[in-house]
């Protein structure tokens, strides 16, 4: 599949969540905050679909040079919405368990992620032993599915440090505080804060704009006949601004809708299992007193 495509599917994790936690009745239906969510998505949409990213000739089914063959898309959309679907499951399972007030968040992070790199390093080692899933995860691979680029190591570190460890730290934290719709709600600010970004970036000219790049371009192979590349930005347009309204508009409904006993029955649940366990260790101690007070009853009685 593509990037557009999997920046289309990432602001569907919000629809997922609220629609498990409405059907399960751990969050109250609301028609509001449905179309609150509905609007973020859209707008997310307008911004990937609309903007540069078609402009470079993608779509959601395949790139400028288009991907050979419909079942490997269709591996690439049901791999996206997986991963989606994953990423609401996570946040709801380690709510309920924070709920209990037995782990704190970075203990639920820490086991969550030691499971993932054990399931990670089977996967991996499977993969590496067919040389046709190889080639099918990874069709560019040309030096071996082992092999990084050394250009790529920042990225990489960047990735696993914030973008992966500290975000699902943050994630897990502020499940203890907001419903879970309301915390994967915020993934609709990913594009916005790409765009502001690239922004960023090409103005301090970190960056080069595309449309300056491919005009230069064209003028040098008029002249050199050959393929210039030079890395660039696709500067945000008015389909960017456009999203981003719709993104901030339905993210404020979905804050104002939140309900405020979201975590109430979840807390509830927590407080009965702790006070379950200070009741059965109150009455076992209580228990072996009354043990202890019989049989000295007793001993005495006998001495007597």
């Amino acid at each position: 599949s593509t990037a557009v495509a999997a920046s289309v599917w990432q602001p569907s994790q919000p629809i997922i969540t609220a629609a498990v936690c409405m059907l399960l009745g751990w969050e109250p239906f609301n028609m509001k905050r449905v179309i609150g969510i509905l609007i973020a998505f859209l707008g997310c949409s307008i911004m990937v679909l609309g903007g540069s990213g078609t402009a470079t000739g993608e779509s959601l089914g395949g790139d400028a040079e288009g991907i050979s063959g419909a079942f490997p898309n269709l591996m690439g959309q049901v791999s996206f919405f997986v991963n989606c679907l994953g990423s609401s499951l996570y946040v709801l399972a380690s709510k309920r368990v924070i709920a209990t007030g037995r782990y704190e968040s970075v203990t639920v992070t820490a086991w969550s992620y030691l499971a993932a790199t054990f399931m990670m390093g089977i996967f991996a080692l499977t993969m590496s032993l067919s040389e046709t899933l190889s080639s099918f995860i990874c069709s560019d691979c040309e030096k071996g599915i082992w092999h990084v680029p050394s250009s790529a190591i920042p990225a990489l570190i960047w990735y696993i440090l914030m973008t992966s460890s500290t975000a699902y730290g943050l994630i897990t934290w502020a499940n203890k505080y907001a419903s879970g719709t309301l915390v994967i709600g915020y993934t609709v600010l990913q594009p916005m804060a790409s765009a502001v970004l690239i922004q960023m970036l090409i103005t301090f000219g970190v960056n080069e704009s595309c449309s300056v790049v491919e005009g230069a371009r064209s003028i040098l192979r008029e002249r050199l006949m050959e393929e210039i590349t030079e890395p660039c930005l696709d500067e945000p347009d008015k389909y960017t601004a456009m999203g981003a309204l719709g993104v901030v508009t339905g993210l404020f409904v979905i804050i104002w809708t939140e309900p405020k006993d979201a975590n109430s029955s979840l807390h509830k649940e927590g407080e009965s299992t702790k006070e379950e366990v200070e009741l059965t260790g109150f009455l076992d101690e209580h228990f072996l007193y009354d043990s202890d007070d019989d049989d000295l009853r007793s001993l005495e009685g006998q001495d007597l």
